[in-house]
């Protein structure tokens, strides 16, 4: 059954995650964001939606071995993009982030049966589950997404122990430099500091990513200064999403009418 695993590697969730960067995956399907635990960078994922509400329910096959489930209990703060499971509640796909907790004393299989009731695909997608069950050395594991509502995001993404930590250094150096007496550095508007180079092309890629759907150029360029909080020539924007359209530094796909969304990483 590994042959399962490949092509679930390989070629569904390489398909899949296209599919829903440009919103015209069936709503059987969502992404979950992770940070890997290792590298720090973020990982996106296609699972079945269990969206419900507030919540987001996530049955991994592989239980605790599966790579973002390991990501996970490294650093529980997740995005998760899915569009509402039944049409009457809406189609509009978007980012929400959460904390994911693992709930080993959850029963799995009743969970992903309950989850499936009414929903086809989502049981539809349990042959493929089930069958990744089979290859790992444990039962399948329930993941709990309780996502933040837009004014705990802000409160979640400042609850980061890593943040936290970085805050906490950041006090203790500017504690030395005013004991030590020393001169202060005069202060340097932002039109004045020195960008480190890429810096439109990281903008460009932010924004896509908060999107998450086509954007022409004219909209992502007034994003991209929103993001910023300076103004940006469009030249800029224009050549780096013309810079990296094509080629082996191909970070943009271009598709209808001039749109662009993120190429597949």
């Amino acid at each position: 059954m590994r042959w399962l695993l490949l092509i679930q590697n390989r070629v569904l969730n390489p398909f899949v995650r296209a599919l829903l960067r440009v919103g015209v995956s069936p709503p059987t399907y969502a992404l979950i964001e992770t940070t890997g635990r290792k590298s720090g960078r973020s990982r996106q994922v296609p699972v079945a939606n269990g969206l419900d509400g507030d919540t987001f329910w996530l049955i991994s096959g592989l239980g605790r071995h599966a790579q973002y489930v390991r990501n996970i209990e490294a650093n529980p703060r997740v995005r998760v993009m899915a569009r509402p499971v039944r049409l009457r509640d809406g189609v509009r796909m978007r980012w929400r982030w959460g904390t994911a907790h693992l709930l080993p004393e959850d029963d799995a299989h009743e969970r992903h049966r309950s989850l499936g009731e009414g929903r086809p695909g989502y049981r539809l997608d349990g042959v493929l589950l089930r069958g990744l069950a089979a290859l790992g050395p444990e039962d399948m594991l329930t993941v709990r997404v309780d996502l933040d509502s837009a004014g705990e995001h802000l409160l979640g993404v400042y609850s980061n122990h890593d943040l936290r930590g970085s805050l906490g250094r950041l006090t203790e150096k500017l504690a030395a430099v005013r004991a030590s007496g020393g001169p202060r550095r005069q202060p340097v508007s932002r039109r004045q500091r020195p960008r480190r180079p890429g810096w439109v092309l990281e903008a460009i890629v932010q924004v896509l990513i908060d999107r998450a759907q086509p954007m022409d150029v004219k909209d992502i360029h007034a994003a991209v200064e929103v993001l910023v909080g300076e103004s940006v020539p469009p030249s800029s924007v224009k050549g780096g999403l013309a810079k990296h359209v094509t080629g082996s530094s191909a970070r943009f796909v271009r598709v209808a009418r001039g749109r662009y969304v993120l190429a597949y990483e």
